[in-house]
């Protein structure tokens, strides 16, 4: 078989992998997003961490360099929230939802296609300094998911 047609069988399968994670982490963003009990936090936190290094992995395993170092990126954020090295602010939700936003425009172009955005522009953005307001800083529920 030409090495051609193993990574064109390679990428597809890659790609119905990446939508159901995709789909899981956007399902456990929203669970947080709806004000979980504090209880319910830390295992959609976990979710949402798993299924990002399981798509790095898939990524790196198919050489999509951009989506792999998204997922570290996030998946590194959200290894501190639950180290308790980070508060899981609204503020840091949103720009959680606002990569994984972009991590889906970076799967849906494809790996040969220029991509809308980079992941360096979504990584700056995840890491970037919080919003002044007061509201946005507020934890949620858990302190320490």
């Amino acid at each position: 078989m030409p090495r051609e047609d193993i990574r064109a069988r390679l990428l597809s399968t890659f790609r119905l992998e990446a939508e159901e994670h995709l789909h899981a982490i956007t399902e456990h963003l929203r669970a947080l997003d709806s004000g979980l009990p504090p209880s319910e936090i830390p295992p959609a936190v976990e979710g949402t961490f798993r299924a990002l290094h399981t798509l790095k992995g898939a990524a790196r395993s198919v050489s999509l360099r951009e989506v792999e170092s998204l997922c570290h990126a996030l998946e590194s954020v959200l290894s501190r929230v639950k180290k308790g090295e980070a508060s899981l602010t609204r503020d840091l939700l949103d720009r959680i939802q606002r990569a994984t936003d972009g991590l889906g425009r970076l799967l849906a172009a494809g790996p040969d296609a220029a991509a809308p955005v980079t992941a360096d522009e979504l990584v700056r953005r995840l890491h970037g300094s919080p919003k002044n307001s007061a509201a946005r800083q507020e934890a949620l529920p858990a302190d320490s998911p």
